[in-house]
């Protein structure tokens, strides 16, 4: 079984360093498993985070712009391109963990060939992963445009701010439908003095936000965008990831 979560968040608010930190966490709590990291922000900064370079995306392939790293086999149907070229498309970020960029996703009225014939492929592609982590691009309609799979748990990343924790309510509402009636929730981010403010608990009553877990404003991250590692963030990941509903055991 596939255990899929998607991570989104308003920009700023330290989605893909916590991506990051989600999957060192998986690693020391299930060192067996399987993990593909989907960037599916259009920022496509995840990758940078790992200290890899990104050279192909899906866009690419939809688009006939992908550049061959490995030899193209002479004979092979037009299904059999596509995964292939996921294989080669998909870059290793240690021994347990893959990463997939999609780049730029047209839109759900695109009835593009090649783009539904990738969409089926990939839906395929991320059930051969124990864990799937989907870095998503705001909230769940452009992750829908790319794929069809059943999304486990929904974390929307917030700092402790008004405008922030708003913007995960927005973000809540628009993802719903697309959520498949599972777990949605919100962990705050770069909270001081280890204190939720008044104001803020307010909000997530307000707003009916589900408040999955806190981390902490960590001096070293919030400094160096592309800092590699934080052994407080990952340990406190395991907690608030140790408490979802995830069905490794269903």
């Amino acid at each position: 079984m596939t255990v899929s979560i998607a991570i989104t968040g308003k920009s700023g608010s330290g989605k893909t360093t916590l991506i990051k930190s989600i999957s060192e966490s998986f690693k020391n709590m299930y060192p067996e498993k399987t993990i593909l990291l989907v960037d599916n922000d259009l920022s496509k900064e995840l990758s940078l985070y790992f200290g890899i370079e990104t050279q192909n995306t899906l866009y690419d392939l939809v688009t006939n712009e992908y550049t061959y790293k490995s030899k193209l086999p002479k004979t092979m149907t037009k299904q059999e391109y596509i995964e292939w070229v996921l294989q080669d498309i998909v870059m290793s970020v240690n021994d347990n963990t893959d990463l997939l960029v999609t780049g730029y996703i047209s839109t759900a009225d695109c009835m593009c060939f090649a783009k539904g014939q990738v969409k089926e492929a990939l839906n395929r592609f991320i059930k051969n992963y124990d864990i799937v982590l989907f870095d998503c691009e705001f909230d769940l309609e452009y992750l829908s445009h790319l794929i069809e799979c059943h999304v486990d748990v929904t974390l929307i990343i917030a700092e402790s701010t008004i405008s922030s924790v708003y913007a995960a309510g927005k973000i809540r509402d628009l993802s719903q439908k697309h959520a498949a009636g599972e777990q949605i929730g919100i962990i705050l981010n770069k909270l001081k003095q280890n204190r939720i403010p008044e104001v803020i608990s307010g909000l997530l009553n307000e707003y009916d936000l589900e408040l999955l877990g806190t981390l902490p404003f960590v001096e070293e991250v919030a400094n160096n965008i592309f800092y590699t590692k934080s052994k407080e963030l990952e340990d406190l990941m395991e907690g608030i990831l140790y408490r979802l509903n995830l069905p490794f055991d269903r």
